[in-house]
């Protein structure tokens, strides 16, 4: 049985493996909160991840070993190569193998927890050679977000290889975790893999860090819409530039609040647009900060490009967004978003990115603008579907149900 007594508890040993950084902003708001809260609970972790040479020479790196400690957690950040990409991530691969082999048999940890499909891959080979419990993270499809974002072809060996591991894993994951209840259904229904148990977890907000806006805007005022998060792939900034120029012919001051890591790229498809200077603020902001830039906003922006991988997405943004009180303006194709922001009273789902649905979706944040109820029901969709609390609790459930295996096998 995996788990070490200490202290009069049992602590379980997971191996948590992340080929995206801990260091980048999804690493520090989609890994590390939830690796603190259930370390609290009893979870022995050592974290295995897969950073970015600028970002290991950057100032967060002892912050964020400091948290590491203060939680507990054993963290081992390996070095990300890029170029060439297949020699690179192949020596990612067998240097993260290796380091799991190692730490598996000295640690005794009994799970592997894997985020995503590369994590994937080497947790599902040290299952097989040794026998531990392996967690499919899957986050999304991930195979075909990237070949609807345009990095890979249509068909190309990249895409086939990767959906043929991705049924491996299916097949052979203890336990699977999904973001949203349209790539749980869609799982499910495959007949081509023995799927177990799935559990959909969406990408949660800290809310104690996202907290309503007091004011509320004035029927006088111009709307300012944010954006914020990366631009290009599958994230249609062009269709919310769009948006902003109809906009502006409804609002005459409207205005774009875009925060990105991306500015160049960015602000390409700002000239490109033509959009007044005045009408948008481009900015890259650390992620302590934006809160501050959500609080002047009066509506959210999250426009996907359609297709398959995004069944399985659900954005970071989108829970912030509600968290600080604020309306979203999303398309249906992005996961649950339909059902979540266009059941739940808390902004407008596009079906189609056109002059005519983007005043239809003015229209409906007019309305919604006007209700002095609409902060505080948007916060309760982020209590009800975002929460830090509720998913560090579902990730636990998966955990105990983990260990109650192992000492079943025992």
């Amino acid at each position: 049985m995996n788990t070490i007594y200490k202290e009069g508890t049992y602590l379980l040993g997971v191996l948590y493996i992340s080929y995206d950084g801990i260091l980048e902003p999804l690493g520090q708001s989609q890994v590390l909160p939830y690796l603190e809260k259930l370390s609290d609970r009893g979870a022995r972790f050592i974290l295995l991840s897969f950073e970015k040479p600028s970002d290991i020479g950057s100032t967060m790196l002892r912050d964020t070993e400091a948290r590491m400690a203060a939680a507990g957690i054993r963290w081992i950040p390996l070095r990300y190569h890029k170029r060439p990409v297949l020699l690179a991530t192949g020596f990612d691969l067998l240097n993260g193998m290796l380091r799991g082999v190692i730490i598996i048999i000295r640690e005794r940890v009994g799970v592997v927890h894997c985020r995503s499909y590369v994590a994937a891959l080497i947790g599902w080979l040290l299952k097989r050679w040794l026998g531990v419990r392996f967690l499919f993270d899957m986050r999304g499809f991930w195979a075909d977000e990237r070949v609807e974002g345009g990095l890979w072809r249509p068909g190309c060996f990249l895409y086939r290889l990767s959906k043929r591991l991705e049924r491996r894993f299916l097949k052979d994951a203890d336990e699977i975790v999904t973001l949203t209840e349209r790539a749980r259904s869609a799982i499910e229904s495959r007949s081509d893999v023995r799927t177990a148990q799935v559990s959909v977890i969406p990408t949660c907000v800290d809310l104690k860090k996202f907290s309503p806006r007091m004011n509320h805007r004035s029927e006088d005022a111009s709307p300012v819409f944010i954006y914020t998060g990366s631009v290009g792939t599958w994230y249609l900034l062009n269709e919310m530039l769009r948006f902003v120029e109809q906009a502006l012919r409804r609002f005459r001051f409207a205005r774009l609040l875009l925060l990105t890591r991306n500015c160049e790229e960015a602000s390409r498809e700002i000239e490109k647009a033509r959009l007044a200077t005045a009408a948008v603020t481009l900015a890259s902001v650390p992620p302590a900060e934006i809160p501050t830039w959500l609080a002047r906003a009066h509506a959210g922006l999250a426009f996907y490009k359609p297709g398959l991988g995004r069944q399985g997405t659900c954005p970071t943004k989108v829970g912030e967004y509600l968290a600080m009180g604020l309306p979203v303006v999303v398309n249906d194709a992005v996961g649950d978003m339909e059902q979540i922001i266009g059941g739940g009273g808390v902004g407008t789902v596009l079906s189609r990115f056109t002059p005519e649905a983007y005043d239809q979706a003015l229209q409906e944040l007019e309305r919604l603008w006007a209700d002095p109820m609409l902060a505080s029901r948007c916060r309760s969709v982020a209590e009800s579907h975002f929460s830090l609390e509720m998913g560090a609790e579902r990730y636990w459930e998966i955990y105990r149900r983990l260990e109650y295996g192992m000492k079943n096998s025992c």
